[in-house]
């Protein structure tokens, strides 16, 4: 690299950065280890090498402290052009679609390059470069591009790193229309900020797509579409809440059956809209055929045979022809690609669902352990049930945690094991493996409450001695032998209430915390540990000449900076912690309507904290194409099924609107309930006195069977009483299932009436394929004429039926 072509790239702008650590083999005493430290040298050499022959500019600098050995890359026009047209860039044009006002999107063509918008002296975008350098890297040697392997270089080998820049223009302009908080120093300024994003702000989605690509993209675009649905939601909720709170949390209200079938339609609604929003989004960005261009990951290993895949990922087998060809020229003409047998990836995908059900039994072990330790805990009476709770609730947190880092990294493994052939398949077999598991962690204690636990005690019950209690009272229910306790306060609702809250609330602050406090803190100390190991010792000219400074103190250089920043982990665990949130919602929401509100005001604050996150605190990310937001929309449509079964079940077995109860001790009901009792099992039994309480009954008839009987005849009396009605499980089953039908009916037939394509964008796709066929027709081009043909049909020579022989009509 010479010094004008270093001088250039620099005045042009750098556009990746690659590093790694400083290595001397001589230092090192093991022979192993020094082993590979020559193998991860040679690596780099062959590397930058490799770079150097492609034409790129490349010039090294050493880190600020001397330990750390950065490598600027950048690439001239002339260099991507040809790649670019090469593998079919789509770009916008400057052609506006008459009916849609809407630039057109073309393939790269150099021959047609003034139709295309360029964007300052370097035609492409930074992420149009940056997109174009990654795919030289990786492409094949026979196809002029280097022929690397980064993956395998980042994570196996340990001998590089490589990440793109931050374009520094581009960048402030975003951040200033999409991050507008983070200008503001004042609690009112940022409380005003909040107030416009929760009445009718919306994120500049075509500006994340431009700078970070269409992933990333449609992430933002499906967090603003939840946000939008979420504010009519969160006021019914609150609304619903204050209703409950009039009854006292008394769930036995038509409200909370009313806000139970809201969250079944939401839920439907917002699915298929969706599906409407993201068709427009995908032909906006003319993206609707991303996954059949997509390009084979550098990863999928496996040997070279005569075929192709069609556009539906299936192979198609060409080794017949192959075998026909004689010369090695004409087989060459035969595409060759390599290939995986389906039947052995089914295998692997079957070994992995296994590895996913010892997860899932070893995690239903753990659930019941560290609820038999509750319940253990809860019944020591120097400990109680609160500080019970707590330690019980710590340790199910530490479990989840650990076990959620363990499922992870083993996923992982066996995704890779599975060896898929496009990054949309790879993170499709993960989304799925993932999630099964994360719905199961992360269901199951609010599933365990609504649904497992036994009703808490009738009040009453209160007066009598635990070993002279009705039978039905006396034990509780038992899963794998294991006593699983009572519902706390006055029904399994209540419980359920609390859970979700605590749940939601820490949702807010905790995961917040997580993914930008730590991480934000963990970079300042590395900076700051750095900046003091080169304290000291005399700044390098290199420094100096990068970053302006005149001798005033040290200074590190913006990619240097950026080199310190976390590496950005993908939009899935973004997407995982929302349809975790979506569930609680949908799904056992009906105990705690403010838990749209939550979410709502979550929402706001997380768009700003991955924003910030990915634009101003991580490292910038490589381009993520997408045509839609994949195997999370079938996630989506799996939830909003379930919502309606498990809003059916809570209505119908754990809230009280379908259950009989036995009045308040207190009140005049429950009075003229014992007194009615009390004269009829006086009579039937031969007491004479009158006896108002259980325990009263316990003392004269001293047998379990009068304390029932008389149990059982307040439970009738209640249920008899107007304010009451009692309905028998039988009934209470019919109803949910009659209702499960009905509403998973209505379901159905929103989704048939909801067409998953706005018709403009159908008729907009309709047109520019008769546009494009236009484009490639010229009207004056004649078909030339096979001469030789018509003589072997004048001559008689056709083996063709003759004209006489054509069948009548």
């Amino acid at each position: 690299m010479s010094t004008e072509d270093a001088v250039l790239g620099r005045e042009l702008g750098w556009d990746v950065i690659a590093f790694h650590p400083f290595e001397d083999p001589s230092q090192e005493q093991s022979d192993a280890k020094r082993e590979k430290m020559i193998q991860r040298n040679r690596l780099r050499r062959n590397f930058v090498w490799r770079l150097r022959k492609l034409g790129f500019y490349v010039a090294k600098q050493k880190s600020i402290d001397g330990s750390d050995c950065l490598i600027k890359i950048s690439a001239p026009t002339s260099v991507l052009e040809p790649h670019a047209e090469l593998i079919g860039m789509e770009m916008k044009t400057n052609l506006v679609d008459p009916v849609t006002k809407r630039n057109l999107y073309r393939e790269f063509s150099r021959a047609h390059k003034n139709d295309f918008i360029a964007h300052g002296p370097r035609f492409f975008t930074s992420l149009e470069r940056s997109r174009l350098i990654f795919s030289l890297l990786e492409e094949s040697i026979a196809k002029g591009g280097a022929g690397l392997n980064l993956d395998k270089l980042i994570n196996d080998e340990k001998a590089i790193r490589i990440f793109p820049l931050h374009d520094a223009e581009a960048q402030e302009n975003l951040a200033n229309r999409w991050l507008s908080w983070h200008k503001f120093s004042s609690v009112t300024a940022y409380s005003v900020e909040m107030l416009k994003d929760l009445v009718y702000r919306f994120q500049p989605l075509d500006d994340i797509r431009d700078y970070f690509g269409e992933k990333i993209a449609f992430y933002f675009a499906w967090l603003d579409w939840y946000i939008l649905f979420l504010k009519p939601l969160s006021l019914l909720g609150l609304l619903i809440f204050l209703v409950q709170v009039g009854y006292a949390l008394d769930y036995s209200n038509l409200a909370t059956v009313f806000y139970a079938v809201v969250l079944c339609i939401w839920g439907t609604l917002f699915a298929e809209t969706w599906k409407r929003r993201e068709a427009t989004l995908a032909f906006n960005w003319d993206v609707q055929d991303f996954e059949e261009e997509e390009r084979v990951r550098p990863e999928f290993l496996g040997p070279k045979k005569p075929g192709v895949y069609a556009a539906n990922g299936n192979w198609v087998d060409l080794g017949y022809k192959f075998d026909q060809l004689k010369s090695e020229k004409e087989k060459a003409s035969v595409p060759q690609n390599v290939f995986f047998s389906p039947w052995q990836r089914f295998k692997r995908i079957l070994l992995s669902l296994n590895v996913l059900a010892v997860f899932l039994f070893v995690l239903v072990i753990g659930t019941f352990a560290v609820l038999a330790f509750r319940v253990f805990v809860q019944a020591d009476s120097r400990a109680g049930p609160i500080w019970g709770g707590i330690v019980a609730g710590i340790l199910n947190a530490v479990f989840i945690l650990v076990m959620n880092q363990i499922y992870n990294r083993c996923a992982h493994m066996m995704n890779d094991w599975e060896n898929h052939r496009t990054d949309t398949q790879y993170e499709d077999r993960l989304i799925a493996k993932q999630f099964c598991f994360k719905f199961v962690n992360s269901f199951s204690s609010l599933a365990f409450i609504a649904f497992a636990k036994d009703d808490p005690e009738p009040s009453w019950l209160t007066d009598v001695p635990l070993d002279q209690r009705p039978a039905i009272y006396g034990k509780t229910r038992k899963i794998m032998g294991m006593d699983i306790g009572r519902c706390k306060g006055q029904s399994c609702m209540s419980e359920l209430f609390t859970q979700l809250m605590t749940l939601q609330l820490t949702m807010i602050f905790v995961s917040n915390f997580m993914e930008i406090g730590l991480p934000f803190l963990m970079k300042k100390i590395k900076v700051m540990r750095e900046l003091k190991a080169a304290r000291g010792r005399p700044k390098s000219r290199s420094i100096v000449a990068e970053d302006g400074a005149n001798g005033g103190g040290l200074a590190m250089p913006k990619f240097e900076l950026e080199m310190h920043a976390n590496v950005y982990g993908g939009v899935l665990e973004e997407y995982t912690e929302l349809f975790i949130q979506f569930g609680h919602i949908t799904l056992f929401a009906s105990a705690f309507p403010l838990s749209s509100m939550c979410a709502l005001l979550n929402n706001i604050i997380e768009v700003k904290v991955d924003g910030f996150k990915l634009l101003l605190a991580n490292q910038r990310p490589r381009y993520l194409g997408a045509e839609d937001i994949g195997t999370w929309q079938i996630v989506l449509e799996f939830m909003s099924y379930v919502s309606v079964i498990s809003n059916c079940a809570i209505i119908c077995f754990t809230s009280e609107v379908f259950k009989g109860k036995v009045v308040d001790r207190d009140s005049s009901d429950y009075m003229t309930c014992v007194s009615k009792c009390n004269s009829d099992y006086n009579v039937a039994l031969g007491f004479m006195g009158n006896y108002t309480t259980v325990t009263d009954w316990v003392g004269v008839a001293n047998t379990q069977i009068a304390v029932g009987d008389f149990s059982a005849c307040l439970d009738k009396c209640a249920c008899d009483s107007p304010i009451d009605t009692c309905y028998p499980l039988s009934w209470r089953i019919w109803i949910f299932v009659v209702s499960e039908h009905i509403l998973l009916g209505a379901k159905l037939l929103l989704a048939w009436m909801i067409p998953d394509k706005p018709s403009f964008v159908e008729e907009a796709e309709a047109r520019e394929e008769v546009e494009k066929h236009l484009e490639h027709w010229d009207p004056n081009e004649e078909e030339t004429v096979d001469e030789s043909v018509l003589r072997e049909w004048d001559n008689g020579e056709d083996n063709n039926d003759s004209w006489d022989n054509e069948p009548a009509n």
